[in-house]
């Protein structure tokens, strides 16, 4: 078995999938690991956003999915029993078409994938600890086998070793969400290509949803930043079960259908501040650096796109041989242009979601205004990189009524 490596990926979700497909295509002898043994399951909503869908179909994988699943084109946001926005996704983000994928399915092609571009894959491979020193990185691996590579990319998700081995502390709880998702089957969904979103006075500033995924099955989920988990003190699991109990729109719905298995937690590390995604010989992709939407807690798009830019990051200091933190980097400034202001923007947004009154004047102004409506789903799928001045002059006129209303 070879044991030296030009590059070593350490997990196979879409970030790791993503850089071994794209350095596989450039003829980069390269390692993709994942303790785990595929195909397996993986906590999320499985919504695939425009964005996340123009990589699928960058990556070659969008003709495996188009044809199999119902695209979808609309969203409906729902607040408290008062607002509901129904709006179509603009062309314009994208081409305005995603996917509902359960992870289970969308990582299984991924992977196939990057073995086709030509990646070698080990499952069930754990590894212990990252060495990094001059003349390259040391893998040590649950049992004591060591591996060697020029370069490694940390795709190992929310609690990444690697990320550790780069000194970088765990999120702050503010930094953070924990999310609970279940599958249903005989569900009502709705509109089949619809994404719905609650968000409800009493629990936010976490939201629900509900997601089709297909065959008469639904994603049902709720999730909040852990900070304002640990301030309410309640656990995640008990505040689900209330979503479903209080709300009429997606709650009886949903008790009418059967539990599929069981609820399933998974913590969100978000990218509400600026973390160091670069090292020595070391880059991190997705989860492993943060990159989750702090607004919606969407990481898949920005996990194929930063794994897809590790991997071109990677092949220039293969290239070069320079492998110092100085020189990658360059790979940070690549996904901060890319995504970065859609990233500030939606950590400021995280922030006044906090206000129930605020999401309320918002929805109305959306529910009343189509264009106010299409910036809040750029916004929602994270494509928004500021603020209109139409959206915060009709938001401003909302509250200026409710103001008005509440003194007569």
């Amino acid at each position: 078995m070879d044991r030296t490596w030009d590059a070593i990926i350490i997990g196979a979700g879409p970030a790791g999938s993503s850089a071994a497909s794209r350095l596989g295509k450039l003829g980069v002898k390269a390692l993709l690991l994942d303790k785990s043994r595929f195909p397996r399951d993986k906590v999320c909503g499985d919504a695939c956003s425009p964005r996340a869908v123009r990589m699928l179909e960058r990556l070659g994988v969008l003709p495996r999915i188009e044809g199999r699943r119902k695209a979808i084109r609309d969203i409906r946001v729902y607040f408290d029993e008062q607002r509901v926005v129904s709006a179509q996704v603009p062309p314009t983000v994208f081409g305005g078409s995603g996917y509902v994928l359960p992870r289970m399915d969308l990582d299984k092609l991924l992977l196939e994938n990057a073995i086709r571009c030509g990646t070698c894959f080990q499952p069930g491979r754990e590894v212990r600890s990252v060495e990094v020193g001059k003349r390259g990185a040391a893998l040590v691996l649950k049992g004591g086998e060591r591996l060697h590579s020029r370069l490694v990319i940390g795709a190992d998700g929310a609690y990444s070793l690697v990320r550790r081995a780069l000194g970088i502390e765990p999120n702050h709880p503010r930094d953070g969400a924990w999310a609970v998702r279940a599958y249903y089957e005989g569900v009502e969904a709705g509109r089949h290509d619809t994404l719905e979103f609650v968000w409800k006075k009493s629990l936010q500033p976490g939201y629900g949803w509900l997601f089709p995924t297909g065959g008469g099955r639904v994603n049902v989920g709720f999730g909040m930043r852990a900070d304002h988990l640990n301030r309410r003190g309640e656990k995640l699991p008990e505040m689900f079960d209330r979503f479903l109990q209080d709300d009429p729109r997606i709650g009886e719905r949903v008790r009418r259908g059967r539990l599929l298995g069981k609820l399933r937690g998974h913590y969100l590390p978000m990218a509400s501040r600026r973390l160091r995604s670069f090292g020595d010989r070391i880059l991190l992709a997705g989860d492993a650096a943060s990159l989750i939407n702090p607004l919606s807690g969407e990481g898949i798009e920005f996990a194929l796109e930063s794994g897809w830019l590790a991997a071109e990051s990677s092949m220039r200091a293969l290239e070069r041989g320079d492998f110092r933190a100085l020189a990658l980097r360059k790979y940070q400034y690549k996904w901060t242009r890319a995504f970065g202001s859609n990233l500030r923007l939606n950590s400021r947004l995280s922030r006044l979601a906090s206000f129930p009154s605020l999401v309320g004047r918002v929805l109305a102004a959306a529910e009343r205004d189509p264009l106010v409506a299409d910036e809040l789903v750029e916004i929602i799928f994270g494509d928004a990189r500021r603020i209109s001045v139409r959206l915060a002059w009709r938001t401003l006129q909302e509250l200026a009524s409710q103001a008005k209303a509440g003194r007569r």
